[in-house]
């Protein structure tokens, strides 16, 4: 809170950190029966926070694509991304890449 962590404002930060302290002081986490996370990592955050192991459940948010044989030579030279390429995704290199591309113009 002393640092304005939610949307840099000492008021939201104020009331996330009610917010919680409320949530822990009426047992939440009791009262649900699991948690999705995305990641191993995710996971692991949640346990040290308190959360029962059998309570976390890995979902990840992504498909495992086939690989491409190592001789694959054909194609046109074209890329298909799905989503946002932007810096606050760590995308900041590939974007640079993207506009100073001549395919890009």
């Amino acid at each position: 809170m002393a640092k304005r962590c939610y949307k840099d404002s000492y008021t939201l930060s104020a009331l996330y950190a009610l917010t919680l302290g409320l949530n822990r002081l009426g047992g939440m986490v009791n009262k649900i029966s699991g948690y999705i996370c995305l990641t191993e990592f995710s996971k692991a955050k949640m346990r040290e926070l308190g959360v029962p192991e059998s309570k976390l459940f890995v979902r990840p948010n992504f498909i495992y694509p086939p690989s491409l044989p190592s001789d694959e030579t054909g194609g046109n030279g074209y890329v298909l991304f799905v989503g946002r390429l932007v810096p606050e995704k760590g995308a900041g290199p590939w974007c640079v890449l993207l506009n100073s591309s001549a395919m890009c113009r």
